[in-house]
């Protein structure tokens, strides 16, 4: 079987920015400058180097400048890719926000590169998710252990090892007062998934149930867990800012800042 990545990336980019403000209120996290270049085209660049040809970018009102800077003063990334952006009526949780790329996926899977997360990795992780997930539909996520994770904020793994480095996930926590069925792992998620469209559908069955304010990527993950659908998690070597933190932004600066994003 030919294994190849999903050529559809979505990038959801219409959260309020809690964490940073006062600065969110005046510019979005998303356009927070890494040295010369913002951060969403960092994440965009990843999505480009590891194969995607389709980027969808979930915006909000408000975030406008998002759209402006890419189509107005870079509009040399159509080279690379086509962008698509989508407005989220309401930040209301990742869950909520996947269910809108619905009828724009054409293949049975997916990317989703968080904004909030810079990787430097020698290897792209959704390559090798790709890779390990040997085309199977099931749902994947790169992980790193915690300390290779700058300032995160992320949600807390409990998994059982299947070989080496590659994990069968047994349920999803967000911090470590949550109670849980299981056993937590040190390992932290890092914002780099390649998801089929099982999520999707258990996204819209969350927002159907009403059962919170905001659907979270975790919630929507333990709903398939609980459904019995496989979900699985890979661990990469690199280290991993957490951008939406002030530490983990000022850290990201530090270590990206003279360089500049590659495409190829």
């Amino acid at each position: 079987m030919m294994i190849s990545i999903p050529k559809t990336a979505v990038i959801p980019a219409a959260g309020l920015g809690m964490r940073l403000r006062p600065a969110t209120l005046a510019i979005p996290k998303e356009m927070f400058p890494i040295g010369r270049f913002p951060a969403i085209e960092w994440i965009i660049a990843d999505a480009v180097r590891s194969g995607c040809e389709n980027i969808i970018i979930i915006t909000r009102q408000g975030k406008e400048i998002i759209e402006d800077y890419i189509s107005k003063h870079r509009s040399e990334i159509s080279k690379y890719c086509e962008i698509k952006f989508i407005l989220q009526p309401e930040p209301i949780g990742l869950g909520p926000a996947v269910t809108l790329v619905d009828d724009y996926i054409r293949e049975d899977r997916f990317a989703l590169l968080l904004p909030d997360n810079m990787i430097d990795a020698e290897k792209q992780p959704l390559n090798c998710l790709v890779t390990h997930s040997a085309g199977k539909t099931s749902c994947i996520i790169s992980v790193m252990e915690s300390y290779n994770v700058l300032a995160s904020r992320k949600s807390i793994l409990g998994s059982a090892e299947i070989h080496k480095d590659y994990f069968k996930l047994t349920g999803i926590k967000h911090s470590e007062s949550e109670s849980a069925d299981y056993s937590p792992s040190n390992l932290l998620e890092i914002g780099r998934s390649v998801l089929s469209r099982d999520f999707i559908d258990a996204a819209k069955k969350l927002q159907k149930d009403q059962i919170s304010d905001e659907i979270t990527g975790g919630m929507v993950l333990n709903r398939l867990i609980a459904e019995g659908v496989e979900v699985n998690a890979l661990k990469v070597a690199g280290k991993c800012f957490d951008i939406s933190t002030l530490e983990g932004y000022i850290a990201a600066w530090q270590h990206f800042g003279t360089s500049e994003p590659l495409w190829q």
